[in-house]
């Protein structure tokens, strides 16, 4: 291997196979629940599915919120050095100083604190939204008709779908804390 390669390449594979594993999940035991499951006799009770879609707007709202903060209280103790370096894409006119920007000086270190501030809201934000896709599994074994219940896992689904972790959505959080970019892969 080469001195020059991504150091987020091998940290983005855990998350993402996690990522992958739990969007299957909520449409995989969605559909065979529903294919399974028996309907009972008695007519199903609405107040569960209000119940429950309350219980689910609070899981959604929650994924978003905690997650933030939790984000918010490890970046504050998070640590990385940091240096100036000419802007290779600034034009210099004439007796000016060129341009800085500021860089991570130790990338692997960098991407490795990255990477472990990330884990935690990832998997908070992923568990919450899979439980709203569970609640309408719920629903199905309890009878609910499937037009209705349904409303869930797909509702899950776009949440999941929306959290696929990239390099900028694990570097982004420690950029935008530290004001430093981290350099392109091969630089």
């Amino acid at each position: 291997m080469s001195d020059n390669h991504d150091p987020l390449a091998p940290l983005l594979f855990t998350p993402r196979v996690l990522w992958f594993a739990l969007f299957m999940s909520n449409i995989l035991v969605f559909s065979v629940v529903a294919a399974v499951v028996v309907p009972p006799d008695e007519p199903f009770d609405m107040l569960m599915l209000y119940v429950l879609a309350a219980v689910a707007v609070g899981a959604g709202v929650a994924q978003v919120i905690i997650p933030r903060r939790i984000e918010a209280a490890l970046l504050a103790t998070a640590q990385a050095d940091t240096e100036e370096r000419a802007d290779p894409n600034a034009s210099v006119i004439f007796r000016e100083a060129a341009p800085t920007v500021r860089y991570f000086a130790n990338p692997p270190a960098a991407a490795k604190t990255a990477a472990a501030l990330f884990h935690t809201p990832f998997i908070l934000r992923l568990a919450l939204s899979e439980s709203i896709g569970m609640y309408g599994v719920i629903l199905v074994a309890l009878g609910c008709p499937l037009e209705q219940a349904i409303a869930f896992p797909l509702i899950g689904a776009v949440l999941i779908a929306r959290l696929f972790p990239t390099r900028k959505s694990i570097m982004a959080p420690l950029e935008g804390h530290f004001g430093a970019r981290m350099p392109e892969p091969g630089r």
